[in-house]
């Protein structure tokens, strides 16, 4: 339970612009999305000695997910079979709201910075040239495939919003039938009693 406040805090606290101590590495010239993008591939392959709590590791799980996949939709793990890992880190995207992907894009690099503000000299081996268009490179394709999936999930959504105009449409268009047949069967009956 500690870990969900101290996360929530920690949050709050980059949220809000408390950054007292940030020491921004301002090596890396790459913008967002490609910034974010370069700092999670530090994070996910970070050299052995360079040591990220668990607090903010959670945190960064928060804000990638968060990025990525848009506010927390999951219903929470529970029962004998849910880790508690897997419940912090179910808490801590949660904590995350509906804060919007440009924002926690911006978070996570913040936070990364703050917990090894030289990940940038460590990804790219202080800046050699090779590394640097071989980073570029892996950061472009990762922007690439989130780009994709971003362009499918905005096609699914507007095939939904078809989907359900043509449901109405046909709604609309049964109903109207269902009405003619009604008033001609009542026609029929005023024809018949007439008779």
């Amino acid at each position: 339970m500690g870990s969900k406040i101290k996360n929530k805090d920690m949050l709050s606290a980059l949220v809000s612009g408390d950054r007292s101590d940030h020491r921004s590495s301002k090596k890396c010239s790459l913008a967002y999305p490609e910034r974010f993008f370069a700092a999670v591939m530090f994070a996910g392959n970070a050299p052995e000695h360079v040591i990220i709590d668990d607090e903010t590791r959670l945190l960064l799980y928060a804000l990638f997910q968060q990025t990525t996949e848009g506010a927390n939709s999951s219903t929470r793990p529970w029962g004998p079979f849910a880790s508690a890992l897997e419940q912090a880190k179910w808490d801590a995207w949660e904590h995350c709201g509906d804060m919007k992907e440009t924002e926690t894009a911006r978070l996570y690099v913040v936070t990364l910075e703050n917990a090894c503000p030289d990940w940038w000299d460590y990804l790219t081996h202080n800046n050699s040239q090779e590394q640097v268009k071989w980073v570029r490179l892996h950061v472009q394709e990762m922007c690439d495939i989130y780009n994709e999936k971003q362009e499918n999930e905005k096609a699914i959504e507007e095939v939904k919003t078809l989907t359900s105009k043509v449901s109405e449409l046909t709604n609309d268009a049964q109903k109207k039938i269902y009405e003619k047949e009604l008033e001609m069967l009542k026609s029929s009956e005023d024809l018949d009693e007439k008779e």
